[in-house]
């Protein structure tokens, strides 16, 4: 079984490099970034607030275009929302006011495309695709909300628009700072009476090879 799965990895790293210098691929490397998420409830009576979370990616960018390319990506971010809550003692006295933080876990795989803008000293880009959305986990502090997330779809299916750039800095790495807007084509929840929809807005940094 070991030398079966060394075999694999030999094989899949013999194609990678192959494809680096057939030049099909233009870059690879990491993205990780903040990400602040929401949902679309409806018919449900809550005041709700965006959440702060993580996000992070490996990528890797097809095509040696000078000004167009592809991006595919498999990576992990938190969506969720938090809910504005109170608790109040016997005597109706509020002793605590604060946010219920609901977070869902998923694996994401972006394919995007890209067209960039060579400008002098700073390379801006805008990219557009669709994401594969796998949910891994959720947790919430929100009474009776865990119920509701366990009837969440596994999967779903979504859009991405971004914009970002490229400075050209005399480093061995290429840097890019990048501003997505992530929304969910399909429900994560839709019963009779609620649909579930997320939507996030993400800042990242990338670090490309």
């Amino acid at each position: 079984m070991k030398n079966s799965i060394s075999i694999i990895i030999f094989a899949i790293l013999v194609v990678f490099t192959s494809l680096i210098e057939a030049q099909i691929i233009k870059n690879y490397g990491l993205k990780i970034g903040l990400t602040s998420a929401n949902q679309e409830l409806s018919n449900v009576n809550l005041e709700l607030e965006r959440r702060l979370g993580l996000t992070t990616a490996i990528f890797v960018e097809w095509l040696s275009l000078p000004n167009f390319s592809f991006m595919t990506e498999i990576g992990y971010t938190q969506c969720g929302m938090g809910v504005e809550g109170v608790r109040t003692d016997e005597a109706g006295e509020v002793i605590w006011r604060g946010t219920y933080d609901s977070r869902l876990d998923y694996l994401t795989v972006p394919v995007l495309a890209k067209i960039s803008l060579p400008t002098g000293f700073v390379k801006p880009f805008i990219s557009a695709g669709f994401r594969y959305d796998y949910l891994l986990d959720f947790d919430s502090e929100l009474p009776g909300m865990n119920g509701f997330y366990d009837d969440f779809k596994k999967s779903i299916l979504g859009g991405i628009i971004g914009v970002g750039i490229e400075p050209k800095l005399p480093l061995p790495v290429h840097l890019s700072l990048e501003f997505r807007y992530n929304s969910d084509f399909t429900d994560s929840h839709n019963s009779s009476r609620i649909t579930a929809k997320n939507n996030a807005f993400d800042l990242l940094l990338g670090i490309a090879l």
